[in-house]
């Protein structure tokens, strides 16, 4: 599903209104955002007790931000969103995570498939044959991932700081090692700066809380 991009500008604007829990990771595949940017109360990997049988809590958060990309021809040309992020997760410690939506309003986005853009980067931890479904995965150092298919991303206002906030419905459907066959349901928030004339244009924080089963 590899492709030619072209990175593009003159949409960043409306880009920034629809972004979601993403950030940008250079062509070395080194987080643009240092670690200690990131405050969340969460487990080192290995330090959760994650048992197989019913649903439990689980969280991540990340600091993030997104770089437009357009494919100009095929099957899957367009206009996209994705991005990839740094943070933590509960029982999986310091994780990176991958992303891909597609616009359909000023206000909205799509999920669109993360392997448009991020396959390669995916197979250096070991992970393949992720499903079209899967807009976002979740990935430890180590390879433990978490799959999750994301319903429409939204606009839902502003916080006191001026930053947009932005919320969607998370499904999670599979993942490798620990987290393969999981299964569950959650909320993804966050925030970040929506103007495309600043330093920081598409950078911000966001949180996934959901019950998780491990099959």
């Amino acid at each position: 599903m590899k492709k030619h991009l072209s990175i593009t500008q003159k949409m960043l604007a409306p880009a920034v209104v629809l972004f979601g829990a993403v950030a940008c990771i250079s062509e070395t595949e080194t987080p643009l955002i240092h670690q200690s940017q990131v405050e969340i109360a969460t487990t080192e990997e290995g330090g959760e007790n994650l048992k197989k049988g019913g649903f439990m809590p689980y969280e991540e958060s990340f600091v993030n931000q997104i770089f437009p990309q357009t494919i100009n021809e095929g099957e899957f040309a367009g206009f996209y969103l994705p991005g990839t992020g740094t943070g933590k997760a509960r029982g999986a410690g310091k994780v990176f995570s991958f992303i891909n939506q597609r616009p359909i309003s000023d206000t909205e986005s799509m999920p669109a498939p993360v392997t448009l853009f991020f396959e390669e980067q995916l197979e250096g931890f070991g992970i393949v044959d992720i499903p079209q479904n899967v807009n976002s995965v979740t990935v430890s150092e180590s390879g433990n991932a978490i799959f999750f298919e994301s319903g429409i991303n939204r606009v839902i206002g502003l916080t006191p700081e001026g930053l947009v906030k932005f919320e969607a419905e998370i499904t999670i459907v599979g993942g490798t090692k620990k987290f393969k066959n999981a299964t569950g349901e959650g909320k993804l928030t966050g925030s970040y700066d929506a103007d495309p004339n600043s330093l920081n244009a598409g950078q911000g924080t966001s949180k996934i809380e959901a019950l998780i089963k491990l099959n």
